[in-house]
């Protein structure tokens, strides 16, 4: 695993290079924190398709990656991370593009999981996807209900990673 860490570290620091050191999140309720560690402070949290500076790997700290965003300086953890701006819907390459994510702190649930293309491909008769089609589509709706503080709440009590869900909105 640290090997990994140290191969893919390289990778997207010489790929970071290649691309004038922009980089994208991937995940919802990103959070830079303020130390390569998931207790420290937060620093900001960004959305799906946030543009940050790429700094370079964590010295001491295997996965993690340091980001300049807005006026700040922070870490984000690789998976997090993406040199190429990533697709707000499966299986649809004419997917919408993020809005101002920060306006809106459930714009990852209210982004759709299958997109148009992946719908057709799902509910087609050939292929055995056409419930999974529905039960994504029924988690969507369900979603839309589900308040930022009632995600926090779930994510405390089931003692979830940090980085999941908006922490600060249940404290």
């Amino acid at each position: 695993m640290k090997l990994a860490s140290i191969v893919f570290a390289m990778v997207l620091a010489a790929t970071a290079a290649s691309v004038a050191r922009t980089m994208y999140v991937r995940a919802r309720n990103t959070h830079v924190m303020q130390a390569p560690d998931v207790s420290a402070k937060t620093v900001a949290v960004l959305q799906p398709g946030a543009e940050v500076g790429y700094v370079g790997p964590a010295e001491k700290a295997p996965g993690w990656h340091q980001v300049a965003v807005q006026a700040a300086r922070g870490f984000v953890y690789q998976s997090n991370l993406s040199v190429t701006k990533p697709s707000l819907a499966i299986g649809d390459s004419s997917a919408p593009r993020p809005h101002d994510g920060q306006a809106s702190p459930t714009f990852g649930a209210v982004i759709p999981g299958l997109g148009p293309g992946a719908i057709r491909y799902g509910t087609q008769t050939e292929t055995q996807f056409a419930r999974a089609v529905d039960d994504i589509r029924n988690a969507e709706a369900i979603s839309v209900g589900i308040t930022d503080a009632e995600l926090a709440k779930h994510a405390i009590a089931n003692h979830l990673h940090p980085m999941v869900g908006p922490m600060e909105a249940a404290q």
